[in-house]
This record gives structure tokens, sequence and C-alpha cells, in this order.
């Protein structure tokens, strides 16, 4: 196993369970209304797994987040 697939692992395993529904939503560019509704939460809600999946992978936007889910094979449509 490379560095940088250990490295994407350990982030993986950081995420709670809902963040990591959350980011496969985000891969699939969701919006929050859009997660919020798939999930039965708020909007405000989604938008605080939002920052908190962000913040774990130290990302600055919603399309590295799909990116990066799509680099390490976290995809799951």
């Amino acid at each position: 196993m490379s560095d940088q697939t250990s490295k994407a692992q350990q982030h993986w395993q950081r995420l709670t369970k809902r963040e990591r529904e959350v980011l496969l939503l985000i891969a699939q560019f969701r919006t929050n209304a859009e997660i919020a509704e798939m999930l039965c939460i708020s909007e405000k809600t989604a938008g605080h797994h939002v920052s908190h999946i962000l913040n774990k992978l130290n990302l600055s936007s919603r399309r590295k987040v799909a990116r990066w889910s799509n680099i390490h094979k976290f995809i799951d449509f």
C-alpha cells in the first residue's frame, strides 16, 4: 500500500459514518438541499457535515472533496 493510499485510509477512518454518507453524495455533486432530503436531515445539518468533511480532509471546496473521493476510490455509485 502506498503512503498516499494509507493517508487517504486514515482520513476516511476519521470521518463518522454519516460524514462518509455525505461525502459520497458530495462526490455525486449533490447540493446540501439534495443531501438533506436524501438523508432525512435538515439542510443546515447537511451543511455542518460538509464543513466537518472539508476540515477533516483539509480541503477547501466540495469539488476537491469529489476529486479526492474519486482518486482514492471512495465513490459508491
